[in-house]
């Protein structure tokens, strides 16, 4: 079946191309089959002599569909993999930030929905965490995902209280639980200060009705708890063990 699909596509793909009507030149190489493809999509236009192609697809930089200049494409077809995809690279009209799509040709000529690649916006989170971590952090991600923003602020307090309990530490207050934290070394004052901002910022997200919680504030919780967490549970813990090793080959000091 595979091998029917991709000689009715090298055969398509050569009577375009005698037709004059493509500006597809494809490659086959063990089997791939690579097409350069012109940055031509719809709503094309001449800016400063070269053609550029458009496409209208969600920006997750700002939120907002945008009509994205495209910058170039690139189809392959790797029969082992199905059927062609083509890859295109877009720059948000607003932003211009990058975004990367991709489609999937599921008959000739009739493509799927794009889907975007980059951005993306489903952070995994660490399977290092503990189980009550990944669910505390995980959930932040799902409430910046669904944009709900005062949600994210407080999910990350939530999640760094629970870090808290994790390394054993249970005050009567976050705020003592952070303090005692960097007591006993488990967190310096940087990280101190990081954990007092995203507490904060929690407690005015639950408490303040009038707070504002901004799509970059939310986003500054998100990446700054998931840092912490994974300094404390991940690299704190392998750089003790790192210390162990090196201390335990004995070297020439100089």
């Amino acid at each position: 079946m595979k091998r029917l699909y991709r000689k009715r596509r090298i055969l398509r793909q050569a009577d375009l191309l005698r037709r004059g009507v493509s500006d597809r030149v494809p490659t086959y190489l063990g089997g791939v089959c690579a097409v350069a493809l012109s940055p031509v999509r719809q709503g094309n236009h001449n800016q400063k002599g070269v053609t550029v192609g458009r496409m209208i697809v969600l920006c997750k930089e700002c939120e907002r569909k945008v009509d994205a200049e495209v910058v170039g494409a690139y189809q392959f077809h790797d029969a082992s993999e199905g059927g062609p995809q083509r890859i295109t690279l877009l720059a948000c009209s607003r932003c211009r930030h990058p975004i990367l799509m991709r489609e999937e040709e599921f008959w000739e000529d009739s493509w799927n929905k794009p889907e975007t690649v980059y951005p993306c916006k489903d952070i995994a989170v660490n399977e290092r965490f503990p189980e009550r971590l990944q669910s505390a952090v995980g959930e932040m991600h799902r409430c910046f995902n669904a944009k709900a923003y005062t949600s994210t602020a407080i999910a990350g307090r939530r999640a760094i209280e629970i870090l808290c309990a994790d390394r054993g530490i249970k005050e009567r207050t976050l705020a003592a639980s952070l303090a005692k934290m960097r007591e006993n070394n488990i967190i310096d004052g940087s990280l101190f200060e990081w954990a007092e901002g995203l507490r904060l910022a929690g407690n005015r997200a639950a408490h303040d009705i009038d707070a504002d919680v901004s799509l970059q504030d939310a986003r500054d919780v998100s990446e700054f708890t998931d840092a912490l967490i994974e300094y404390v549970v991940v690299y704190r813990e392998r750089f003790e063990q790192f210390k162990i090793r090196q201390g335990s080959r004995k070297g020439p000091e100089r």
